[in-house]
């Protein structure tokens, strides 16, 4: 009975250990992510709006802060909700940005592989604590 326990409880270190990892890279290649997306939709923006998401983000990651969120999780979810605010900018249909299918780029693979991913490892967190 002992031994069962102790390796349950092993697993659930390294599973613990490994979604920590996992985390810490997703969320340390969204850094550069984050600024690659910015600067290159930067001018197409229109600075109010820009604002206003910048002001909501800001505030979301503040809050998840308060509430006792760790570091990497506020991180990352400030990381995703840029990316979000970012397609959201991008999206209207009399924006230059939709003329240029690399600059479109730049908004659509962080939306569709990183949002995905750690909503996933957000998830995960919960089920492992």
């Amino acid at each position: 009975m002992i031994s069962y326990s102790f390796k349950y409880l092993s697993l659930l270190a390294v599973h613990t250990m490994l979604y920590t990892i996992t985390l810490a890279l997703i969320t340390f290649a969204s850094t550069f992510m984050v600024a690659d997306t910015v600067a290159n939709i930067w001018q197409l923006l229109n600075s109010g709006r820009v604002a206003l998401i910048s002001y909501s983000v800001w505030m979301a990651a503040l809050t998840l802060t308060v509430l006792g969120a760790d570091w990497l999780t506020t991180l990352g979810f400030v990381h995703a909700l840029i990316f979000v605010a970012c397609w959201w900018l991008v999206r209207d249909g009399d924006n230059p940005a939709h003329s240029s299918p690399s600059r479109d780029d730049y908004v659509r693979f962080p939306v569709t592989v990183y949002v995905p991913a750690f909503v996933v490892l957000y998830f995960l967190q919960g089920w492992l604590q």
